[in-house]
């Protein structure tokens, strides 16, 4: 995991809280209680390339979630650091022998406080999903950390936007973007999705944001479906179950 990653010097990371396999998610819909993840590093391999024009670094993982079921899923984060400042982040998850079924599949970061506004280049402005997307059309939106939450009366997972090719994040003098090689999904908030279904109630949100922000950079997300009073999503909208769910991004400074 990287734990430190520093544009137009300043840091990205907030407090080492590099990249992780971020698979939970719980909503009225689809409750989920929150199964603490055992991961293992597999095999940490670096290459240098053209005398520093490149580094490779290659990682693989397995996370063991020990619910009513156990879920094993290996996956691989590689990162390509170029001179110029650029990361470039491959990302393939293997959910074959996920038995939990888990609602999500992607990476989650901390990211320093103060890269509060926040801009994009997919499907907006409200939050979307791929069974709640027929208003979210595509186009170039505008927010703040704090304006992607949501006022649910029973706090859950919140604010996902899908399709996106590109965002930013600036906080007034530097900022950094990142763009889609393929798929994406991003939420950011000032919560971890466990913390938001433990506070149960919305007005709890204002007194218990961190200071820090919650980066998801997804793959994708299960459909919300109708669960709380009928059926779950459709199969259309279910998670595919593959050895390859790969997708990738490029982080890079905005110039000053």
């Amino acid at each position: 995991m990287i734990t430190s990653l520093k544009m137009n010097g300043e840091e990205m990371i907030y407090k080492g809280k590099g990249f992780t396999f971020n698979w939970y998610r719980s909503i009225d819909n689809d409750k989920r209680n929150y199964i603490s993840p055992d991961t293992k590093l597999l095999s940490f391999t670096t290459e240098n390339i053209g005398n520093g024009d490149k580094i490779l670094v290659n990682t693989k993982m397995e996370t063991t979630l020990n619910g009513k079921k156990t879920s094993l899923i290996p996956y691989s984060v590689n990162y390509t650091f170029y001179k110029s400042g650029a990361v470039d982040v491959a990302v393939s998850i293997d959910n074959t022998k996920d038995e939990n079924k888990v609602p999500r599949l992607g990476l989650q970061m901390a990211m320093t406080p103060g890269f509060e506004k926040v801009a994009w280049y997919g499907r907006g402005p409200q939050e979307n999903y791929q069974d709640r997307e027929a208003s979210a059309y595509f186009g170039l939106f505008n927010n703040t950390v704090n304006g992607m939450e949501e006022s649910y009366v029973r706090s859950q997972s919140m604010g996902n936007r899908q399709d996106v090719r590109w965002l930013t994040f600036t906080n007034g003098k530097d900022g950094f973007k990142i763009t889609s090689l393929n798929k994406l999904n991003f939420t950011a908030l000032h919560f971890y999705d466990k913390d938001l279904w433990e506070m149960a109630h919305d007005f709890k949100l204002k007194n218990n944001r961190l200071p820090e922000i919650i980066l998801s950079l997804d793959y994708m997300q299960r459909g919300l479906g109708n669960a709380s009073c009928g059926p779950g999503p459709l199969a259309r909208c279910e998670l595919p179950v593959s050895a390859n769910n790969d997708y990738a991004f490029r982080i890079e400074p905005i110039e000053k």
